[in-house]
């Protein structure tokens, strides 16, 4: 964060689809926030959160906002949509954690993560950051072949 801040030319920075808790830090008149996720949540609250800012005389004031939802209905609706078969993988990583809880997924991606600095000696390849989540077809199948386990399809 502190080299963000100290290369930030702009006032706001705003990012997101991390599925993280929201949150925002202020700093010499800058401010950078993580906005939430209103989908597939993977914080520390299992809910999903949005972030309103309100801009006034220059100022600007985030706000975080928690939803409240269905959580049983939308477990329902996903498992009745037939994704969890068209996507294998990924989508029944999601619905785990929609359904328990917790970071099955960001369990998954660490792993992966992992192998792929394996196999590329350390680093990315192509200077991927390890904070973007890429991974090569055949990392991606070893790791979920490890998961498959958690799979409800």
């Amino acid at each position: 964060m502190d080299k963000i801040f100290n290369e930030l030319s702009e006032d706001v920075l705003v990012y997101g689809h991390n599925h993280r808790i929201a949150n925002y830090e202020k700093r010499n008149n800058k401010l950078i926030a993580q906005v939430g996720v209103i989908g597939m949540h993977n914080n520390e609250i299992n809910k999903p959160q949005y972030t309103i800012l309100n801009i006034k005389e220059n100022e600007v004031k985030p706000q975080i906002r928690t939803v409240e939802y269905n959580i049983n209905k939308l477990k329902e609706e996903i498992y009745e949509s037939n994704i969890l078969q068209e996507d294998r993988v990924w989508q029944n990583l999601c619905y785990y954690t929609i359904k328990e809880g917790g970071g099955l997924r960001e369990k998954f991606i660490h792993e992966a993560q992992e192998k792929m600095l394996q196999k590329y000696h350390g680093e990315y390849p192509n200077g991927i950051e390890k904070n973007f989540v890429s991974f090569d077809d055949d990392i991606y199948m070893e790791v979920a072949k490890e998961y498959e386990k958690y799979f409800l399809l």
